[in-house]
């Protein structure tokens, strides 16, 4: 059920703001992983209705956060933009029998560059709870 919804919206994120996409954080040196670029990450899961023991899980919550890269500051609002328009309006969806909602768990965050890394310069964090039901 889930990993299906996870690379569904990774494919829509990509289309809406014509960068690649990486599963987890992007590892810098690597050529698939230079600004733009948007990563999206697992980062908690929830299980609100726990189903009985032997039967299977209905619905599942899952904390993502998405890390939006750029080169400059107007491009990184920009991507933002993008990604902020797709995310309000997705609403829910199908992704095979399952039905996907995003929800924003918080307003998106500067990401902190501790290490002062060149590609983490121009940075922000999304987190979203993307929540699956069925299937």
């Amino acid at each position: 059920m889930y990993p299906e919804a996870f690379a569904d919206l990774a494919a829509k994120c990509e289309a809406a703001t014509s960068v690649a996409v990486v599963k987890g954080y992007p590892v810098w040196g690597r050529p698939a992983a230079i600004p733009p670029i948007i990563s999206m990450e697992a980062a908690a899961t929830d299980v609100p209705f726990r189903a009985r023991v032997g039967e299977p899980q209905r619905q599942w919550a899952v904390a993502v956060r998405f890390g939006v890269f750029a080169r400059n500051e107007p491009e990184l609002w920009g991507l933002l933009e993008k990604l902020m328009t797709l995310l309000t309006g997705l609403g829910v969806y199908k992704v095979g029998l399952t039905s996907v909602s995003i929800s924003f768990s918080q307003g998106g965050l500067r990401h902190p560059n501790e290490n002062q890394v060149q590609e983490e310069a121009y940075a922000f964090i999304v987190p979203v709870t993307e929540t699956c039901q069925g299937g």
